[in-house]
């Protein structure tokens, strides 16, 4: 019954209607059990195939030297027989990551059609006339996009010329966590391999299904989605242009894009004219490409379908009132918006509610997007005719701006509301402003009579400033003024000759009463168990630091490589810090082993923050189980474009859904006393970039998530602001410690030769990932370290101090317990089903030609 009950909460959390509705194929209505003898063609599936118990699922696993602890269902056994055994027998291949992360290829192994035999062809034909066409892309740390990975390659498409040729019915599931080209479905477009015109395809694709990276089991809920037994209700995390090319972050250097990135630029650029949003011939020149391309987008960030229609309407009762006009005096306002959601169809699901913000803008003014999201919620399960309300709310100063340039004139570097007239419009999605006009009851219009300052972070009430004015000079950023007219702006010669300036090495005051008494035991020493309760600012802590000896400190800090060390005589336990997204997982060791879970881009598809909590939850108690303290997750970079390979790990190209998502991750970790390491701080953004962009929009889902989400761990990354960003201090302590109020321990990636620890420890990076000989023996030979090496002990030692699980037994055994067993199952049904909710195209209405066959309506 608990079992049950929390899958239920789960399928729920994911859209899902109990109840067999639509059903698609014949036999098909008890969901993927029955499926064996009904999946005809898919590709050869990227991922980990050691051997056939460990068999990956859909996709990819989404993370490398993982050992599974169950079977993990795959598509491949989906397939008829003599098909799958073709597939079968092609083994492995491709090549993995540098890091033998996530992929066996992160393009495509699909053979070609004519290695499958007549007899096989025959076979499957034989068995229906439904084919289900499996398109696969993953990631791989340390490996490169190219745009020929994201279109079809000419073996898939000579795959899908057979399939269309001889089913009546076709289905295409989309095994993805990069943006694909997928004009191919509607017809549109031409091919970049083979030069053909995709209208040979126009009617023949009846459906598509978008499943993300559903983790172990995901596919046992793919079935269920196609017969119709549950109600997909996820929606998409990016943006699926025509042309991966069309983003000008694809061609900019030095992040001369500025804040136009994913649905901003798109959105932006087509309010603005500057491109043909529904344009899909690749022919159209623009000046941020070299080469012409198609500038449209097929499917907007944050569509999504599903069997269902359903109506929305704001409530007055509690909702800010439009028209409601804000000053300095209340800057740090809520603003609530309730919007009833009615279910206008025949079948029972969930709907996604988003809410998006157009701020005023004048050439000349801050740079802003035109719709940019700033909420949003998802219902209960809602039966056909049933109504809820969702509550979406915010703060005032969610809307303000980074004023890098002082662009408005007013002579103030920092945050601030522009004055005019704000409108809060609730979207199906980020193109759905042009059915939602300022005159829509969907619409609400708010004044700010004069510019609003802040001076102070609301939340923190620390000070702010602008801390890289450097980066205002010598440099020029996309601009909508006139209408993006500066988008001839040599985007390949941004960047700039800077080099961030370390500060010089002094010896400086040492932190602690007994500083220089480093070397001696005391006769009465403060024991670390007496510290878990004691608060970060008690002179406690001073006290039990200063007992550390130099060598004791060094070790702590230069060799944390997914740990932290053990000090013995003062009761200090290891502790073990696991890597991440996808799994707790240990690099190092095979023995260790948990669960799968679904990939970040998955869990962001379902808009959903108890299903993020929940995921989290999982995973804290997987780590539990473990005796792991520290996990190297969520990753909250951005998908700046499609061409990130390492996508797969990191939720959306949204630093608000991003950081929400992150947040309740980072809860529902916490709920079970697993530290988070929010990464990769900030990873995403190149050597330079202005102010504006790093906070509005890299640094941002950071912010969100530390603020919101129980975070005590951070991960820098690489060059940023032309150095490694753990030694800048100006971002790890001014802005993340200082602005912010992270309280914690960061650790770097890794450990580069550039990742000098003299600096980084003066800057607030406080451990290594490395096992590091050169900069133990740096630390202690140096005096002038002392005072740093304190601190950073310190953000360490108070942070494992927060976890019960640090006082606890380490490693366990890695078997099944009844809690395990429960977040495995959960971890494979409810995350996979919560995941695969996406069901984003249907353009053509599959033929009825079958009484059982699906009818999805064309939601044109």
């Amino acid at each position: 019954a608990l079992l049950e009950g929390f899958f239920r909460q789960m399928m729920q959390e994911a859209g899902v209607a109990c109840g067999s509705l639509y059903p698609v194929l014949d036999r098909l209505s008890a969901g993927f059990e029955t499926l064996p003898d009904k999946l005809h063609f898919s590709t050869q599936f990227s991922g980990t195939r050691r051997h056939p118990e460990q068999r990956a699922s859909i996709t990819n696993l989404g993370i490398g030297n993982f050992t599974p602890r169950h079977f993990a269902v795959g598509v491949l056994e989906g397939m008829a027989e003599e098909l799958y055994a073709f597939y079968e027998s092609k083994g492995e291949t491709g090549s993995t990551g540098g890091f033998g992360d996530i992929g066996v290829d992160i393009g495509s192994s699909e053979v070609s059609v004519d290695a499958i035999s007549d007899a096989v062809k025959q076979t499957a034909l034989e068995y229906s006339d439904t084919a289900i066409y499996v398109l696969s892309r993953v990631g791989a740390e340390g490996m490169g996009f190219t745009n020929d990975i994201l279109c079809m390659t000419n073996n898939e498409e000579r795959t899908l010329d057979h399939i269309v040729e001889n089913y009546d019915n076709v289905i295409v599931l989309l095994n993805t966590a990069n943006q694909q080209e997928l004009g191919f479905i509607d017809g549109v477009g031409v091919s970049r391999v083979t030069g053909e015109s995709f209208s040979k395809y126009a009617g023949k694709i009846d459906a598509a299904l978008w499943v993300g990276v559903p983790g172990y089991t995901g596919a046992n809920a793919i079935g269920d989605v196609l017969a119709g037994k549950v109600n997909p209700s996820g929606r998409l995390p990016d943006t699926y242009a025509y042309d991966s090319d069309s983003a000008p972050s694809v061609h900019a250097v030095g992040n001369a894009e500025g804040i136009y990135i994913g649905y901003r630029w798109y959105e932006t650029a087509a309010y603005e004219g500057a491109i043909d949003y529904d344009g899909y011939e690749r022919n159209v020149t623009v000046p941020w490409a070299a080469k012409p391309v198609a500038t449209g987008v097929q499917f907007p960030f944050g569509y999504g379908i599903g069997y269902t229609t359903f109506s929305k309407e704001i409530v007055p009762d509690g909702t800010t009132p439009a028209g409601t006009a804000f000053t300095d005096g209340n800057k740090d306002a809520t603003v609530r918006i309730d919007v009833k959601v009615t279910n206008t169809g025949n079948a029972a699901g969930k709907e996604v509610v988003q809410l998006y913000c157009t701020r005023p803008y004048e050439d000349g003014d801050i740079e802003k997007p035109y719709v940019e999201l700033i909420a949003f919620g998802k219902t209960e399960l809602l039966e056909p005719g049933a109504s809820e309300t969702v509550t979406l709310s915010f703060s005032l100063s969610d809307m303000k701006s980074f004023d890098n340039f002082n662009a408005n004139g007013n002579s103030f570097y920092g945050y601030e509301l522009e004055k005019g007239t704000y409108l809060l419009r609730v979207l199906d999605n980020a193109h759905d402003w042009v059915n939602v006009d300022e005159n829509s009851p969907l619409c609400l219009a708010y004044e700010v009579a004069e510019d609003i300052l802040y001076p102070e972070d609301t939340e923190t009430g620390n000070a702010v400033a602008r801390r890289f004015a450097a980066y205002a000079d010598g440099r020029e950023y996309l601009s909508r003024a006139d209408g993006f007219a500066n988008a001839s702006v040599n985007l390949e010669a941004n960047l700039h000759d800077y080099e961030y300036d370390l500060p010089e090495i002094d010896d400086g005051a040492f932190s602690y009463e007994r500083g220089k008494d480093y070397e001696v035991e005391l006769s009465d020493p403060i024991m670390f168990e007496e510290m878990r309760d004691v608060a970060y600012e008690d002179e406690k802590w001073n006290e039990f630091i200063s007992q550390l000896s130099k060598t004791e400190m060094a070790t702590l800090i230069a060799m944390g490589n997914f740990q932290t060390t053990a000090v013995e005589r003062l009761g200090i336990p290891k502790t073990l810090l696991f890597d991440g997204p996808a799994a707790i997982k240990d690099t190092y060791k095979s023995d260790v082993g948990c669960l799968l879970y679904p990939s970040e881009v998955s869990v962001a598809a379902t808009w959903s923050k108890d299903v993020g909590y929940a995921m989290g939850a999982s995973a804290g108690d997987d780590a539990k189980q473990c005796g792991v303290t520290g996990w190297y997750a969520p990753g909250v970079n951005l998908h700046t474009n499609a061409y990130g390979s390492r996508n797969f790990e990191y939720y959306s190209e949204c630093p608000l859904l991003s950081g929400e998502m992150a947040a309740s991750v980072s809860r529902g970790a916490w709920s079970q006393g697993v530290i988070v390491f929010v990464k990769h701080l900030i990873d995403g953004a190149s050597e330079t970039l202005n102010e504006q962009s790093m906070r509005e929009i890299y640094a941002r889902p950071f912010e969100i998530a530390i603020k919101k989400g129980d975070v005590h761990g951070l991960m820098t990354s690489d060059d940023v602001l032309g150095a490694w960003i753990g030694q800048v201090k100006e971002f790890i302590t001014d802005i993340v410690r200082g602005e912010w109020g992270f309280c914690g321990m960061i650790t770097s990636d890794a450990a580069s030769a550039k990742m000098q620890v003299t600096y980084g420890i003066r800057a607030g990076n406080d451990i290594w990932l490395a096992t590091d000989n050169a900069r133990y023996t740096t630390l202690v030979r140096e005096e002038k370290d002392i005072a740093a090496m304190q601190q950073c002990c310190k953000n360490i030692l108070y942070t494992i101090s927060r976890s019960d699980i640090t006082f606890s037994s380490q490693i366990v055994d890695a078997g099944w317990s009844p809690s395990m067993l429960i977040m495995g199952l959960v971890d494979g049904i409810s995350g996979s089903i919560v995941l695969i909710a996406l069901f984003f195209l249907v353009r053509h209405i599959i033929s009825v030609r079958k009484v059982n066959a699906i009818v999805i309506k064309d939601i044109e």
